[in-house]
């Protein structure tokens, strides 16, 4: 039986919060206007981490560490509307995998609870480059992260980029990212970090 939302997403969050290594920090007021995209205008760019090679041995079909579950090369779009952040903020869609899209227009939901809470305002090392930054739960109904609670941790950099981070899974379960029948199983671990820049029409 699978968790409601309000447990399972707290569980999540609560793995989440492992990962902010510095203190939560009140962002202020941020002029977004620069990342507002003209219509038919979105966010893409491919996943983080090494590639096959004979200088790269892969293990399982990973070879780098900071990427679980998504092929070598994924590409991942966003569709980013920032005038309706806190309520329908966008979608994601990733492409070029050998197997199922982990995402097909897979809405961005926001987590209400987030803002009575100063996780609403985390941030990373180094400040200066990050403009924001959001938390945003995915709830897929198709391929291998269907029916299972993921988390998106999406930052806006000057320079128009945009870092996209999904997490999903325990760390426990590394599945070959080109073996579609583990994939299947809906069991395998996700992460994978995004680095975006826009494609206007």
């Amino acid at each position: 039986m699978r968790l409601g939302p309000t447990r399972s997403l707290r569980t999540a969050l609560a793995r989440a919060a492992l990962l902010i290594v510095a203190p939560a920090l009140a962002l202020g007021c941020s002029d977004l206007s620069g990342f507002e995209l003209p219509d038919g205008g979105y966010y893409e760019g491919a996943v983080v981490g090494a590639t096959y090679s004979e200088q790269v041995p892969c293990l399982n079909g990973n070879c780098s560490f900071i990427r679980r579950g998504f092929f070598e090369g994924t590409k991942l779009r966003l569709d980013l509307d920032l005038d309706h952040i806190d309520s329908t903020p966008g979608t994601l869609t990733t492409s070029r995998e050998p197997c199922t899209p982990v995402f097909d227009e897979t809405p961005l939901l926001p987590i209400p609870a987030l803002s009575h809470d100063l996780l609403s305002s985390y941030d990373f090392p180094g400040g200066g480059r990050r403009v924001a930054n959001y938390i945003f739960a995915l709830e897929p109904t198709d391929g291998p992260l269907a029916g299972r609670d993921v988390l998106a941790f999406v930052s806006l950099l000057r320079g128009r980029e945009v870092e996209v981070r999904i997490l999903a899974g325990s760390g426990e379960n590394l599945c070959d990212p080109s073996d579609c029948a583990a994939l299947g199983t809906q069991r395998c671990d996700y992460f994978g970090l995004f680095r975006l820049e826009p494609v206007e029409p």
